[in-house]
């Protein structure tokens, strides 16, 4: 009699373990659940703004609602393309990046819209510096150094210390053969941004190669009046 009180002490105590492992078996599952639907909820999210921005039409003057002119939403829907373009660019297609970057300009040009006061205005041109910066990026790694100088003193024109437009305008000067200039923008650069690593470390390079560059010049001027 003993023996089977054990036994069936056992059996319980088993049935009662096996019922711990399935609670927290079907815990373990709920959780899974939970973070997959949490990811599935985040790529639709993602697809769908995806799917948004790659059907937005080629100029804000396509879009069908007078609405959707606002100057929030417009600055919106660029941004949606632009990270279209972030996408191509990370995955080294630069001349698809640059064709979504020029697209999402398209929807902050002033001249469709007229904005109805200054801080729409300014609103504007504060969002156009991201996608005129992209542009720049894109248009360094194909070497097309005049178009990158030309982008970069548009964002200049209005923040003119703005220090990827004064670097990236600098490195472009430099492919063009315009050390000085560089260096001079760089230099210009670090003044306003003194912390700031990539500016000081690009102009001790290029100040070496422009001292490398006069020294066969002033010992010729030397020479010649000596």
């Amino acid at each position: 009699q003993q023996q089977q009180q054990q036994q069936q002490q056992q059996e319980e105590e088993r049935e009662e373990e096996n019922k711990r492992k399935n609670k927290k078996k079907k815990n373990v599952d709920d959780h899974a659940a939970d973070d997959n639907a949490a990811d599935d909820n985040t790529a639709a999210a993602a697809a769908n703004a995806t799917a948004a921005a790659l059907t937005l039409p080629y100029t804000p003057l396509d879009l069908e609602e007078q609405y959707d002119r606002d100057v929030d939403t417009l600055i919106s829907m660029a941004n949606d393309i632009r990270q279209e373009g972030n996408k191509e660019f990370k995955s080294r297609s630069y001349k698809s990046a640059m064709k979504l970057y020029r697209k999402a300009l398209r929807y902050l040009a002033f001249d469709f819209m007229a904005p109805d006061t200054d801080t729409e205005r300014q609103k504007l041109i504060h969002a156009r510096v991201t996608p005129l910066m992209n542009i720049a990026a894109c248009c360094l790694q194909l070497k097309q150094y005049k178009d990158v100088v030309l982008v970069c003193n548009e964002v200049l024109e209005h923040h003119p210390h703005n220090p990827k437009g004064l670097y990236r305008k600098a490195v472009a000067l430099f492919n063009l053969g315009e050390l000085g200039q560089a260096v001079s923008t760089l230099h210009f650069a670090s003044t306003q941004h003194p912390n700031n690593r990539e500016i000081k470390t690009r102009l001790k390079a290029y100040r070496a190669k422009l001292t490398k560059s006069e020294k066969p010049l002033a010992e010729a001027m030397a020479r010649a009046f000596s």
